[in-house]
Parts: structure tokens; sequence; C-alpha cells
């Protein structure tokens, strides 16, 4: 059995942080490449000393790397890594050992996934994913996937909800191969390269670790000749017009799902979902603030002194807002009811007050304000 990461380092495995880091800088400095230019086997030895500093500096891996270091195994290893093609007792109640051909199957040792942190933090998630899939059934129903679009709504059809008629190209099973994927009549056989399992092994430090058959996909059974309408996939798209609700309050970038109207299935599996994003376009007149809406108008400075109704657009329509006299610029006015219901609570309008300065003047304005300034200044 090759070395481990102790014995790489040339330290023992009781050894505290600072000494492995320190056995790694010397060992690291005398077989760096900048320092040994064309010389593959230190090259091969720095990444071999890398790649077990990677792992005994981290808490967390070390953990993990000394435990399956403990059941015989060398993580670092392709093939068997068990001396003498078996597993050892030690680690085990009772001691007791048995022989195997080399590869252990983690599922066999530890049940599905028991192992997966650890095999995910030394050889990568994919081999986790591929330890929880060894239990998969190749041909067991398996649901179709989601068909995701983008749709547009105004600040007001996001405030009260629209339904909306789209037209869309949609996936349905192909008619012409019953969703298979391949010809009708084209054949088919046991897959040659897992024989019909619907399962591949390799062996990855010692174990063997299940995954799909790349080459029929899972299925067990390969096909000579796909389907020329679907190309294989199983499926093809029609344009189909459907309702859509968008429900009031809804956020920008939120969703709505459509059951059933996404993918079709393999092997009698359900179809999947139609997700809609949902993007509310930009509106001059409104800005949203979680359930209530803002907005602005502008009024003359004499509608400011003197108060005034003007006309205020909400969500729905237009109401009369009450200026009372006196009002200031930037005066923030509230209109209850007037947002966005979400759940059981309404929003509000809130309606910031703007008062517009007048960039020419006649003769007479001039004269009228002028008066105006002094009066006010006396009234001081």
């Amino acid at each position: 059995m090759a070395r481990d990461y102790y014995q790489i380092l040339g330290v023992d495995e009781k050894a505290d942080k600072d000494e492995i880091k320190k056995k790694y800088r010397v060992l690291a400095k005398k077989y760096h490449p900048d320092r040994n230019k064309g010389d593959k086997a230190s090259e091969d030895k720095f990444k071999e000393i890398s790649a077990a500093y990677d792992t005994l500096k981290d808490d967390k891996k070390r953990q993990q790397y000394d435990m399956i270091r403990r059941y015989g195994g060398d993580p670092r290893m392709g093939g068997s890594g068990f001396p003498g093609g078996g597993f050892p007792g030690r680690g085990f109640p009772g001691g007791g050992g048995f022989r195997s051909n080399g590869n252990i199957d983690i599922n066999d040792m530890f049940g599905s996934g028991g192992m997966g942190d650890i095999f995910s933090a030394l050889f990568g998630d994919n081999v986790r994913s591929r330890t929880r899939q060894r239990n998969r059934q190749p041909n067991q129903p398996r649901k179709g996937r989601s068909l995701k679009i983008d749709m547009d709504i105004t600040p007001e059809q996001s405030a009260n909800g629209v339904k909306k008629k789209i037209r869309i190209m949609l996936p349905e099973e192909c008619d012409t191969c019953n969703g298979s994927g391949y010809k009708k009549g084209g054949g088919s056989r046991a897959c040659t390269r897992c024989h019909g399992t619907g399962q591949v092994s390799f062996a990855q430090g010692g174990f063997a670790i299940s995954r799909p058959c790349p080459s029929c996909l899972g299925r067990g059974v390969e096909q000579r000749q796909m389907c020329d309408r679907c190309k294989g996939t199983g499926a093809i798209k029609k344009r189909k017009t459907i309702a859509v609700k968008i429900p009031a309050g809804i956020e920008d970038t939120g969703t709505v799902r459509l059951r059933g109207l996404g993918y079709p299935g393999k092997n009698g599996g359900s179809k999947g979902d139609l997700i809609i994003k949902v993007s509310i376009m930009g509106d001059q007149k409104f800005a949203r603030e979680d359930k209530n809406i803002k907005t602005s108008v502008d009024i003359s400075f004499p509608q400011a002194a003197l108060g005034t109704k003007v006309p205020v657009q909400t969500l729905t329509k237009k109401v009369m807002l009450n200026i009372p006299a006196g009002t200031q610029p930037g005066t923030k006015m509230r209109l209850k009811g007037a947002g966005i219901k979400v759940g059981d609570e309404q929003g509000d309008l809130l309606v910031t007050v703007n008062i517009v300065v007048p960039k020419d003047l006649t003769d007479r304005q001039k004269e009228l304000l002028e008066e105006f300034e002094e009066l006010s200044k006396q009234a001081a």
C-alpha cells in the first residue's frame, strides 16, 4: 500500500498543526518546481506534498481522513486500498474481519450515504452524489424537468393581481416514439456496458462507487436508432394558449408555478412544472416599498400657502387629495388603504408634495411677489 499523508510529510499521526506546517514548508521549498525545472519526479513529489498538507491542515478533513485510515483504506489510491485486498477487523465490534475482492461497497458497510460527508471532503461532491444514487432503480419513474419563462407586469397589476392569456411553446411527449426517444421497431438489447443493470461501478480508495450508466442513461437497455422527430429527447414543443393568474401583491422577481406544464417525465413519471418569473416594469409614477406605494404631486407656491385640492392617481383610480394651507416642500401625505394588499394587510399610498417654483415671471407677478415679501417682513 502506498505511503499515507503522514508518511509523505514525515510527521507522526499525533503531530500538531505547527509541526505539520513546518514540515510542509521544508519539503515544499525542497521540491518546488521553480527550483527543479524539468524534473518530473520533483514536480510529482511537490503535488503529493501539497495534497497531503491540504488535508492535514484542515481539522475536519483530517478527522475524516483518519477515520477512513483506521478502517485500513488509503483514500488516495484509485484501486484497492486494503492490504492484501481484504478488509481488516480493527474498528469493528469484536475485532472480527472479513475478506473481499478489494472493493468494498460503502452502502453495504455504512448504509446509503452514511459516509457521504467524508468522501465529499476527500474526493469531491460528485462522489457523494453518486453514492446517493446507489440504490436508485435505473428504470424507476422520474418527474420531468421544469420549464421556466419570464413575464413582465405593471405595478398596478402587481398590486391588484391580473389574469393573462399567453401563447407559448410547451413541451409534450413525442407522439412518434411515445416519449421513449427511440424509433419504434428500432430494436433494443441489454446495454453491453452495464449488462442491463443500469449502473456501472468504479474503484475509489478501496470502495466501489456506483453511478448511472452513461451509455444507456441508467435505462439498462440500449436502443439502436433515435427518434427522428424528437432527436432522442422524448419531447416535442407545441404552441398553446394558457391562462395565468398572477396573485395580488406579488414581488418583483417572484414566481408563479403551474404544475404539470413542464417536460414529460421518464418511465411513466409525472410531468414537470411551468415556472413563471415575474418582473415588475418600471413606472415613474409609482415606487413600491413593501406593501406601500410611493408617488408625488406638484403644486404651486400659492396652492401650498393657501391650501387646495389636487387629483392624485392611485393604482386603480384618481382621487382628490386635500392639501392644507401652509404645506411645506417635501411634505409626505398618506392615503390609507390605497397601497398593495399583502395577506390580510392593506398598504397605503404615500404622496410627496413638491412645490414648483416658476422660472419665468411677468412684471405683474414680480410686483405682487415683492409686495408679498415686504408684507411678510412687516408681519415678522
